[in-house]
């Protein structure tokens, strides 16, 4: 593993994939920690009465830690404390200022201990030279799925096809290709992995700005997220790994219920298939747009200019701001992407491109928004 680890991720980095997030070299060196921490780490369930929170070491040294009758944890991670404090309706930022004493005397009173809140819970612990840490708190109903059995698959069958991790392609300062950082990240929360296929054309030959084929795969094994994965296409990743121009969003989410079990299933089924390569037949329905007028006919006042007619229609018509729409066709006017002037390709690429200063959340939402104006763009010449 040695050497195969990025590191800690910068503390921007760490607004997005969570405290104690960690970049990895390869799918393989992220399987490996994901498996090793998989074997530290075990499942305690424990009723709400059961449930007792104290102090372990002393003076500077002392921290909360938890006694489930029978079994223990001697730290929280950030985000189990999180979900700790949410349970017992104490914010853990408020539980992070308090002594370690003050802290497991409030949870003590506040945490549910009858009824059906004090029910039992699932609690993932793990094991460490350093003591034990609590991991997360989730329903006992809560269908776990390891990052280890998942990234399997993707080794095999992801990287078996050619498809890459996903490193920078432009903004990267000159660092040669190789020690480019890798969108593989796993942190206390959840773990997220980023491909990509190679360019099709040499730069823009394609007509359309060199597209390229992009998956993702998220997941949670302490209940942070759903498990979610998806497909798009794009241009460029910049330096600080957001998708540029993403076209075609599709997405699933499952949350981690009974119902994981199929969606798992599909997953892995999903993994086998994906086709890096991008060929002719695929550039069609881009290359129609390119040629399609974007009709701005709709907008309420028809002697304004273009660019104001075109930001109130995508505003209204696709549930963006008219703040990000005015950018998008102030963008969509110069043509950067080589698109043809006015074509329901240029608004695509305006609305896209007017997203990269958002944070990450709302550029994803962004990038949604474009697929739909996609969708509709087809629609309107007849595809």
């Amino acid at each position: 593993m040695a050497g195969q680890m990025l590191g800690n991720v910068s503390d921007a980095r760490a607004r997005i994939v969570g405290a104690g997030g960690v970049g990895f070299r390869s799918v393989g060196a992220m399987r490996e920690a994901a498996a090793a921490q998989r074997a530290r780490s075990r499942e305690v369930d424990a009723a709400g009465r059961g449930v007792f929170f104290a102090v372990t070491g002393e003076g500077e040294g002392a921290r909360l830690s938890l006694d489930l009758g029978g079994s223990s944890a001697d730290g929280f991670s950030p985000w189990a404390l999180r979900q700790v404090g949410t349970i017992a309706g104490v914010p853990a930022g408020v539980v992070d200022r308090l002594s370690p004493a003050t802290a497991a005397r409030v949870l003590n009173e506040t945490w549910p201990r009858d009824g059906e809140e004090g029910g039992p819970r699932r609690f993932l612990v793990e094991d460490g030279e350093g003591g034990s840490t609590l991991r997360a708190v989730t329903s006992t109903g809560y269908r776990r799925v390891w990052d280890a059995d998942l990234l399997g698959d993707v080794d095999r069958w992801l990287v078996g096809a050619g498809w890459q991790a996903a490193f920078p392609t432009i903004n990267h300062g000159g660092t040669p290709e190789a020690d480019r950082e890798r969108a593989l990240w796993r942190s206390d929360r959840d773990s997220f992995a980023f491909f990509m296929g190679p360019r099709n054309g040499a730069g823009s030959d394609d007509g359309l700005g060199g597209m390229r084929r992009g998956l993702f795969i998220g997941n949670s094994e302490t209940g942070g997220r759903s498990l979610s994965w998806g497909n798009f296409w794009f241009r460029d990743v910049c330096s600080n790994f957001l998708v540029w121009d993403a076209r075609e969003v599709s997405i699933r989410r499952r949350r981690h219920t009974a119902g994981i079990v199929g969606e798992v299933t599909d997953l892995r089924r999903w993994i086998r298939e994906a086709v890096p390569a991008t060929a002719a037949p695929d550039l069609a329905p881009f290359e129609v747009l390119n040629r399609t007028a974007f009709d701005v006919s709709g907008a309420k006042d028809g002697a304004r200019s273009w660019e104001e007619r075109f930001a109130e229609v995508v505003a209204d018509r696709f549930d963006l701001t008219r703040a990000l729409a005015r950018k998008a066709a102030d963008l969509a006017g110069r043509n950067e992407s080589g698109a043809r002037a006015g074509s329901w390709w240029a608004a695509v690429n305006g609305v896209t491109a007017a997203a990269r200063d958002l944070v990450p959340g709302d550029r994803f939402d962004v990038s949604v928004a474009a697929g739909r104006m996609v969708s509709a763009g087809l629609a309107a010449a007849g595809r």
